[in-house]
């Protein structure tokens, strides 16, 4: 009796999760459109959130991305030295690991890329 149950359960959440799908599958940006909105109106502190983490994420890595790569290609050895230092230093890595846990921001040097 109890693996019937629990068969019957499995299979009503297997049928469940691929309509599921379809549904998701077949939405179009237009239909979220609403949904979005109203979330938005509705809690306005989460879209102040979304938005600056959006930013962090398109503006800081490539400024320094940019600021690394000059230093690098036409700083002196000096500007190097500094910029390692600054790398190296714990306010840097506490600033970077902040970004990347709160923003998925990655800052400074990839290592493996």
């Amino acid at each position: 009796m109890k693996k019937t149950v629990l068969i019957g359960v499995i299979g009503l959440i297997a049928v469940g999760a691929r309509a599921a799908e379809a549904d998701v599958a077949s939405t179009t940006p237009e239909q979220l459109l609403p949904l979005i909105q109203s979330l938005a109106v509705k809690y306005p502190k989460l879209l102040e959130i979304v938005a600056g983490l959006g930013t962090l994420r398109l503006v800081m890595k490539p400024i320094w991305a940019a600021l690394t790569k000059w230093v690098l290609t036409s700083g002196t050895t000096t500007e190097q030295q500094d910029l390692n230092k600054l790398e190296a230093g714990m306010s840097f890595k506490i600033v970077c690991f902040l970004l990347d846990w709160v923003g998925s921001v990655k800052v400074g040097t990839q290592k493996g890329k």
